[in-house]
């Protein structure tokens, strides 16, 4: 048992080491110019003035860009890797030092032409990681056949200027980021039904619930909505040869497609004229058990209005956004057959939005 507990706490703090050298390991080009703290230096009958090892990597970066918004992106690095680099001990000079610092600023201007080139989707990354490999080794070579392996002070500071050039016309493609331009949204909310004229001297408004799931393209919307409500009756009516007495329960429910235009948009909130057709069906019961008789009401509704979503949690992921909001909804319906209950009704939704985009 002693064993295995020394193993782990081996193990534990072998690890907590491994992830300390890992960290200094490396050293960012961004961090600035290279100095001697930064290589190692070796003895060597190498007439070599350095063999440094350069990584091109991607790293995570998280942003809040809005207080409602958490990015998650992948930004690009160009790191000196230590553990395999070493500069020639014997040429501790301030040549040797610039000669390595043109190594480094070349592989951060051949990384960022891979992935600009890489950004317009013309060629493999395969195909451009190959190419851009070569290309800056067939740099590499040259500028040390004409530096004189770093001794050449003129052609050292020939080259400095063609690549300061370079890093200054040459840049990261932007990160990739949702265009927004197709959607999938589903929401889950309390709803309202409440009959204008004649009819509200019937029936109550109704409440319950609604949701439904909304596809979007650019600033267009298609909006499947289902909804049931429950309400009672203000005063008894015939119908079907029935007394329907007050008091009775009744339910107003809705089957409809919705078309929403984006209007306006902002980190915060959408705003979203809408219209649509949709079947409502009023239904009316008294009684219990066996005694219990029914009737509906079937028509088909035109209906028009305004939805707002207040958008309080979004994550983007390269490519993609996960939004979380919620939604007010209100509009109007109206009767366009002849069935069912005639008259106005408003219409009221208030819920929670989980949205997809990309």
């Amino acid at each position: 048992m002693k064993k295995v507990l020394l193993l782990f706490v081996l193990l534990f703090f072998g690890l907590q080491s491994f992830a300390q050298t890992f960290e200094e390991s490396i050293r960012y080009w961004s961090d600035g110019p290279l100095t001697w703290d930064d290589l190692r230096l070796k003895q060597t009958k190498d007439t070599s003035i350095c063999d440094l090892t350069f990584r091109w990597m991607h790293e995570s970066d998280t942003l809040r860009p809005a207080w409602n918004t958490v990015s998650y992106n992948k930004r690009p690095v160009v790191v000196l890797y230590k553990p395999t680099s070493w500069h020639n001990a014997g040429r501790q000079d301030s040549l040797a030092l610039a000669y390595d610092q043109l190594m480094f600023d070349l592989n951060e201007v051949y990384f960022r032409k891979l992935l600009t080139e890489n950004s317009r989707k013309e060629r493999s990354a395969n195909t451009l990681v190959s190419f851009y490999t070569e290309e800056i080794q067939y740099r590499i070579d040259e500028m040390n056949s004409e530096t004189s392996n770093g001794s050449d002070a003129e052609a050292i500071q020939t080259f400095r200027q063609q690549i300061d050039a370079e890093l200054a016309s040459t840049s990261y493609p932007e990160p990739e980021r949702p265009t927004m331009d197709f959607g999938l949204t589903y929401y889950a909310g309390a709803a309202a039904r409440i009959f204008c004229g004649d009819p509200a001297e019937t029936f109550s408004p109704a409440f319950g619930g609604s949701f439904g799931m909304s596809y979007m393209y650019k600033r267009h919307s298609l909006d499947l909505m289902l909804s049931a409500c429950d309400g009672h009756l203000y005063n008894s009516f015939n119908y079907d040869g029935h007394l329907w007495p007050l008091g009775d329960d009744y339910s107003h429910n809705m089957i409809g497609l919705l078309y929403k235009y984006l209007a306006y948009t902002a980190n915060t909130f959408y705003i979203e004229p809408l219209v649509g057709i949709a079947g409502r069906m009023v239904t009316w019961s008294t009684g219990t058990g066996a005694n219990r008789v029914k009737s509906d009401a079937t028509s088909t509704v035109a209906l028009f209005g305004l939805e707002t979503d207040f958008i309080f949690a979004r994550t983007i992921r390269d490519r993609e956004a996960i939004e979380h909001s919620v939604y007010l909804r209100a509009f109007a319906a109206r009767n366009i057959t002849n069935n069912g209950v005639a008259g106005w009704s408003m219409n009221f939704g208030l819920g929670y939005c989980f949205g997809l985009h990309n």
